[in-house]
């Protein structure tokens, strides 16, 4: 296995997820072993977003991504793209069943 999923939040739109790469040398850079990820199932497109920073203040965690800001708690979340006002609701998923499509575009780029 190259990779484990962490957290998985979804909607019928939108996958957000972020794995730890176990392909990974033990010296390498967490920058490179966890990586966070959006999917966009309609277009099948996986690209990476720039992680910023985070918060955790239970019972949510929050996460600051050049692409936008995610915050979410073990039932749901939301994610608001940059430069927009748009938010758009997440379920948080605990199964890290990943759509098939989802993980083969995962295997390919990893």
């Amino acid at each position: 296995m190259l990779y484990r999923v962490l957290y998985l939040v979804s909607s019928a739109d939108l996958h957000l997820l972020e794995i730890q790469r176990l392909n990974l040398p033990a010296t390498a850079p967490n920058s490179e072993v966890y990586q966070w990820l959006h999917y966009v199932p309609a277009s099948n497109q996986l690209t990476p977003l720039t992680f910023v920073s985070m918060h955790s203040a239970p019972p949510f965690e929050e996460r600051q991504f050049k692409q936008g800001e995610l915050r979410f708690s073990n039932i749901e979340g939301i994610f608001q793209p940059a430069g927009t006002r748009q938010a758009i609701a997440l379920q948080r998923d605990f199964l890290f069943e990943l759509p098939p499509l989802l993980a083969e575009q995962l295997s390919q780029q990893l």
